[in-house]
């Protein structure tokens, strides 16, 4: 598996859609947040031999990503990297 490190901070991303149009009667979300273009995480990356990735994390925990709160997403686990081609790659995050 490819190890990659971020070259910036996760920021919250979004393609103009609120994710709240994706929760369901229960309160859950009913698409995840990078298959349903609504609010994410993003950042940059790249690997030993200098190729660079994006970095997508779902937001796993409404409540505290209403209230701010960083634990909104499983950090160790990203909903997808993709590399340069745009192409969904298996790497680990080295923190």
């Amino acid at each position: 598996m490819k190890k990659i490190r971020l070259t910036q901070e996760p920021y919250l991303a979004n393609n103009g859609q609120d994710y709240r149009d994706y929760i369901d009667d229960a309160g859950n979300l009913t698409q995840d947040g990078v298959d349903a273009g609504v609010a994410y995480y993003t950042a940059h990356a790249v690997d030993g031999d200098g190729n660079e990735y994006d970095v997508n994390w779902s937001i796993a925990n409404l409540d505290a990503y209403n209230s701010g709160d960083e634990d909104c997403c499983n950090w160790d686990e990203p909903a997808e990297i993709r590399n340069e081609d745009n192409a969904i790659v298996d790497a680990k995050i080295e923190w």
